[in-house]
């Protein structure tokens, strides 16, 4: 199955992909996060969290953006958190510009400086947090793809598409691994910190099991091909 055949990618959204390096369903599929960020809110005034404030607020003022040395810029915006208004700051995120409107809600992921009243971000999420703690696959982005509309995409090429589970069952059972399918899925969608674990530790075999098959038969034609050699 072909990159564009999958539903809500069309043209545009295929050049943004190919601009990230993804040129294939296996591709995206196997598009990893490079962090996952565990969120809970927290109190914004409690200095313990300073350093890895997590808080959700509504946005009251149009960000601005302002680049510089080059290509790299500086987004930011003034954002209600319990009823204080404060400074946010987060860079290279001018894609998100237009999603960021006053009156919508907002979680900000960063440190905190009370004396300034800002938060530098090192990640935001368009909407507030829930209740209940929440993991966040976080993914390389660039222009025109946003963090939700990428897990989107992803979930919508693990719908559709059919994964071989390279792993033996005696393997599986003797190691706690589960298929590839199931761990791709728990990747992409995590809701349990244990579970996560699990399943990466099945998708890093996985690829060592594949690469470790693919170089033994090769191993293989090559002998066979210099046995036929020397006949």
């Amino acid at each position: 199955m072909e990159l564009k055949s999958v539903p809500k990618i069309g043209p545009k959204v295929l050049e943004h992909l190919n601009n990230l390096g993804i040129y294939s369903v296996d591709d995206l599929i196997r598009n990893y996060p490079y962090r996952f960020d565990v969120l809970k809110n927290r109190n914004i005034n409690d200095e313990n969290f300073f350093d890895n404030m997590v808080i959700s607020g509504t946005v009251e003022s149009n960000p601005v953006v302002s680049f510089f040395k080059g290509r790299m810029n500086r987004l930011s915006f003034r954002c209600n958190v319990q009823d204080k208004v404060i400074k946010v700051v987060i860079f290279n995120r001018a894609f998100m510009k237009n999603n960021i409107v006053i009156g919508k809600g907002i979680t900000l992921i960063g440190k905190y400086n009370p004396k300034s009243e800002t938060i530098m971000c090192s990640n935001l999420l368009l909407r507030h947090l829930r209740n209940a703690p929440e993991i966040i696959p976080v993914y390389h982005l660039c222009k025109g793809v946003t963090s939700k509309q990428m897990s989107m995409y992803i979930n919508s090429a693990l719908e559709c598409t059919n994964i071989q589970n390279n792993i033996p069952e005696n393997l599986k059972g003797k190691y706690g691994f589960i298929n590839e399918d199931q761990a791709l899925k728990i990747v992409h969608n995590p809701k349990d910190e244990n579970v996560l674990k699990t399943a990466l530790k099945t998708l890093k075999y996985e690829e060592l099991y594949t690469y470790l098959k693919k170089v033994k038969e090769l191993k293989k034609k090559n002998e066979e091909h210099n046995n036929l050699y020397i006949k």
